[in-house]
């Protein structure tokens, strides 16, 4: 039930990728509304990163240690007070390195 969600829970697999560096990758996950809108704890000021020159809000970002290898990612994020999530469809988008790197959609009702 969207009155009820206390949290949303965010597992996706990183793949083999021999082209990008070793080292520290910045995931950011965006919640969207099915009408667009970013779900997010914050103002855009303090959620946001640049992708490719262009400011996007995020809904919540980690850091992770990516050795080329294939890895699983578990992202969490916690509903703030001020935060009302409606029934409807959610679009939950991930980007790493100015790139999108997956997506996929989940319903409330």
């Amino acid at each position: 039930k969207a009155k009820q969600t206390q949290v949303v829970r965010i597992e996706a697999r990183l793949l083999d990728n021999r082209v990008i560096e070793p080292g520290t990758v910045t995931i950011y996950a965006r919640i969207a509304t099915a009408n667009n809108r970013i779900v997010c704890n914050g103002t855009p000021e303090e959620y946001s990163f640049n992708m490719n020159g262009i400011n996007m809000q995020y809904t919540t970002r980690q850091d992770v240690e990516y050795t080329g290898f294939a890895r699983n990612i578990n992202m969490v994020w916690r509903k703030g007070e001020n935060v009302v999530l409606a029934p409807g469809l959610y679009w939950v988008t991930l980007y790493a390195n100015g790139n999108e790197i997956g997506k996929t959609s989940f319903k409330l009702d």
